[in-house]
C-alpha cells in the first residue's frame, strides 16, 4: 500500500510540473518552441518559455527578435539585456496579460510592445505587484497600459515610453487598493489622454506628457493627467505640454509640486474635486488655471504668465485660494466674468502687468494656514 501511495504522489508531481521546468529559461530568434528553452536549445516565444519556467523564475531574450504576446499566470521576470530588442508585435487582442495570483510579483524589463491592430499593450488583471521597467508601448487601439486588478496591487513603472494609443496611455481603476508609481516616463500622443486615474492612488515624478488627448476627428478633449472619482494623485517635477487640459481634477484629488504646464488650452483645471499647486508654472495657453462648478484649488508660490486669456479663471461656484503667486502678462490676471466664483487671497501675491486688467472682480482676503 505504501508503494502504491508513493507512486501516486510521484505521478501527480510529474503531471503538475513541466518536465523541463527551470529557474531560468531562454528565447532566441533561432529557437524552437519544442526545445527545452535552455541557452543551448532556446525556445522561440515568450509563451512557450514561461510554460516551462518555475514560479518566480526568469525568461531571458538572448538576441533581437519578436517573441509574441504572452499571458502571465505566475510570478516571473520577462527581460531582455540592454542592447537586445525584445519585441512583442500585437495584431489582435492584448500584448502582455497579467493574470497572476494575489501573492505573485511580475517584472517586465526592456521590452518593446508594438501594435499592428492590437487592443492593449499591457493588461493587469491580478497580481501582488507589477514592475514595468525600461519598456516601450506604442500604437495600441484601446489603451497602452490598462491597470484594472481585482486584487490589491502595487504597480511601479520606470524609464518607460507610452505613445500613440487611440485611447489613454495608461488607465488605473481597481475595486481593490491599487498603488501606482510612475517615474522618469514619457506619455506622448495618446488620443484618450496621458494618465487617467480612478479609484486608485498614483504618484508621478520626473515625467513628461506631450500632445495627449488630441483626437483628429473631434479635436482636443482629454487631459495629460486626469484625477477622477476615488483617486488621489501626486505629481512632482513633471511637465505637461500641448494638451487640451494639462492636469484635470474631476471628482478626485491631485497635489502638484514643482511642475510645469506649457502651451495647454487649460494648464490646470479643477471641476469637481481638490487641486493643490505648489511651486508650479503655467504659460503659453489660454488659461493657466480654471476652477468651476464645485472645484477647489489651493495655489502657493506659483507663476502664471503669458497666457492668452487669464492667469486664473474662477466661475460657477469654484473656489481658489492663492498665496505668494505671480500672475503677470496675461490678458486678464484673475477673471470672474462668468460669475459665481470666489478667490481668497492671502494678500502677498503679485498680480500686475496684465494686458486688459489685473482683476475684474473682488478678491476676498484670507489667511492660509
Amino acid at each position: 500500500m505504501r508503494q502504491l501511495l508513493l507512486r501516486a504522489a510521484m505521478f501527480a508531481l510529474f503531471c503538475s510540473t513541466p518536465a523541463w521546468a527551470a529557474q531560468r529559461t531562454f528565447v532566441s530568434r533561432s529557437g524552437a518552441d519544442s526545445n527545452p528553452c535552455t541557452t543551448d536549445q532556446p525556445c522561440r516565444s515568450f509563451a512557450a518559455a514561461i510554460a516551462v519556467t518555475n514560479p518566480n523564475g526568469e525568461v531571458v531574450a538572448i538576441d533581437s527578435a519578436g517573441y509574441g504576446p504572452v499571458t502571465v499566470t505566475q510570478g516571473v521576470t520577462i527581460l531582455a539585456p540592454l542592447g537586445v530588442h525584445a519585441g512583442v508585435t500585437v495584431t489582435a487582442g492584448d500584448g502582455i496579460t497579467v493574470n497572476a495570483a494575489a501573492t505573485d510579483v511580475v517584472i517586465l524589463r526592456n521590452l518593446y510592445l508594438n501594435a499592428q491592430g492590437g487592443f492593449r499593450g499591457i493588461t493587469l488583471n491580478s497580481a501582488n505587484a507589477l514592475y514595468i521597467e525600461h519598456c516601450t508601448v506604442s500604437g495600441f487601439d484601446v489603451i497602452g497600459i490598462d491597470l484594472r486588478p481585482s486584487t490589491d496591487c502595487m504597480v511601479a513603472i520606470s524609464d518607460t515610453a507610452v505613445r500613440q494609443s487611440k485611447g489613454a496611455g495608461l488607465r488605473a481603476d481597481s475595486p481593490g487598493a491599487l498603488l501606482v508609481f510612475i517615474d522618469h516616463c514619457r506619455f506622448d500622443w495618446n488620443r484618450g489622454g496621458g494618465v487617467k486615474v480612478s479609484s486608485a492612488v498614483a504618484g508621478i515624478s520626473n515625467s513628461s506628457f506631450d500632445s495627449n488627448g488630441i483626437d483628429q476627428a473631434y479635436g482636443p478633449s482629454e487631459p495629460g493627467i486626469g484625477a477622477y472619482p476615488g483617486s488621489n494623485v501626486a505629481v512632482d517635477s513633471s511637465v505637461v505640454a500641448n494638451t487640451y487640459i494639462g492636469i484635470y481634477v474631476d471628482g478626485g484629488q491631485a497635489t502638484v509640486h514643482n511642475s510645469s504646464a506649457d502651451h495647454n488650452t487649460f494648464g490646470y483645471f479643477s471641476r469637481a474635486g481638490k487641486l493643490s499647486l505648489d511651486t508650479c508654472m503655467a504659460s503659453g495657453g489660454d488659461d493657466a488655471l480654471d476652477v468651476d462648478t464645485s472645484g477647489e484649488a489651493s495655489v502657493t508660490d506659483c507663476t502664471f504668465v503669458d497666457n492668452v486669456f487669464a492667469g486664473i479663471t474662477v466661475v460657477g461656484g469654484g473656489i481658489a485660494r492663492i498665496a505668494r503667486t505671480t500672475i503677470s502678462r496675461n490678458d486678464i490676471g484673475i477673471d470672474f466674468s462668468g460669475g459665481g466664483g470666489t478667490v481668497r487671497s492671502a494678500g502677498d501675491n503679485v498680480i500686475a502687468g496684465n494686458v486688459t486688467s489685473d482683476t475684474n472682480g473682488m478678491l476676498v482676503p484670507a489667511t492660509l494656514k
